[in-house]
């Protein structure tokens, strides 16, 4: 089936130091830039039209993304429900709403961020080509389960034999002469299958279960230390 593809990018990098998202004990805003943050729009038109947006940031908070959706649709006609925001999640993006980190948001970055999604989705829509999509999917060899269980308990750190999602799922979206014109890939490390987050429940349980035998096994003890202690 062809349908219409429409690209862009564009750099949302701050142009001044900002207060970052992603870990906790930040003292200081940002102090220079190692890499560029890019957003890029992807515009599908057919039967229905769709916009999907993706962009180097830790996450939208719900707010903002129900602002950011309404702006879009409403700049290009669409429905909101047609409008898909997705990141990276690096943590190395500014913190531009509330979330329990050090700093505070960066609220011009904000205003600034949602002038230029909206700004790059016309752009995608306004140079569309006639092409297709196809599907592929493969094994991802990056990440690692980051549940250990030890101790009796579950600490975070990595745990090589721990369950995974492997699959690595790519839309291939190509122009009709074969031309590659964007890739979508889904290499999800937060997304588990059903049996395997059953078996990470099952190793928490498990590590209940041997934290509240040893508490039992020292209370015990307790128990009878004070019984010896007490005999004449």
């Amino acid at each position: 089936m062809s349908v219409s593809i429409g690209v862009a990018q564009a750099d949302i990098t701050p142009e001044k130091p900002v207060w970052l998202a992603g870990y906790g004990d930040r003292d200081r805003r940002s102090e220079g830039v190692y890499q560029p943050l890019r957003a890029g729009a992807l515009y599908l038109g057919g039967s229905e039209e769709v916009l999907i947006v993706t962009a180097d940031l830790i996450g939208f908070d719900l707010a903002f993304a129900a602002q950011q959706k309404q702006l879009i649709a409403g700049a290009l006609g669409l429905r909101p429900q047609n409008v898909i925001l997705t990141v990276s999640h690096t943590h190395c993006a500014p913190l531009f709403y509330p979330m329990v980190m050090p700093g505070t948001p960066e609220l011009d970055y904000a205003a600034a961020l949602s002038t230029r999604l909206v700004d790059l989705a016309l752009d995608a829509r306004t140079r569309p080509r006639s092409g297709r999509i196809a599907f592929s999917r493969s094994r991802s060899a990056l990440g690692v389960n980051r549940r250990l269980l030890r101790h009796g308990g579950v600490d975070m750190a990595p745990n090589p034999e721990g369950p995974i999602d492997r699959d690595l799922d790519t839309l291939w979206f190509e122009s009709d002469s074969g031309e590659t014109v964007a890739l979508k890939l889904r290499d999800e490390k937060w997304a588990v299958k059903e049996a395997e987050m059953q078996a990470m429940a099952s190793m928490e349980q498990a590590a209940k279960a041997q934290a509240a035998a040893a508490e039992e096994a020292r209370r015990a003890r307790a128990t009878a230390e004070a019984a010896a202690a007490a005999r004449p």
